[in-house]
């Protein structure tokens, strides 16, 4: 087992970096993501709000800087609902059974805080593919000791 340091430089996560025990840098990456990243409340906001900016679907209605200026500018959104559903299947692809909850998510009727949450599993995938991607892994041992 070794020690990493993970974390990043994020304004949105509580802590940016931590010492995680694992026995790679892709099972530290998941550990914080498991244990920070994906447990945060501004992150279950993100993940959960259904508005077409500053939220997980803005991944799928505004995917370049072009169309998040022309939703900014002019409140014009480019992509249709069946586009948009199909960025949600190919971001999910692998993972379709996460795109299918996250679509009946988005398009269903209830309200977040009355239906069911995501299972833990998927959370941690939307943030390690996310926010955790540009997660800095570095292997304790390699930082050196100054005296």
């Amino acid at each position: 087992m070794a020690q990493f340091i993970v974390g990043g430089d994020s304004p949105l996560l509580e802590r940016d970096f931590a010492i995680v025990d694992a026995e790679s840098d892709e099972e530290a990456r998941a550990i914080y993501g498991r244990e920070i990243g994906a447990v945060e409340d501004i992150f279950l906001a993100y993940i959960y709000n259904r508005s077409i900016n500053l939220s997980f679907a803005e991944n799928f209605w505004l995917q370049t800087h072009q169309k998040q200026e022309t939703f900014a500018n002019f409140g014009k959104v480019a992509a249709n609902v069946e586009t948009f559903k199909q960025r949600v299947r190919e971001y999910f692809k692998g993972r379709p059974d996460f795109g299918s909850l996250y679509l009946e998510f988005y398009f269903g009727s209830a309200c977040a805080g009355d239906m069911e949450p995501f299972p833990d599993e998927m959370v941690l995938w939307m943030f390690l593919t996310s926010w955790g991607k540009d997660l800095v892994v570095i292997p304790a041992d390699e930082i050196p000791w100054l005296f």
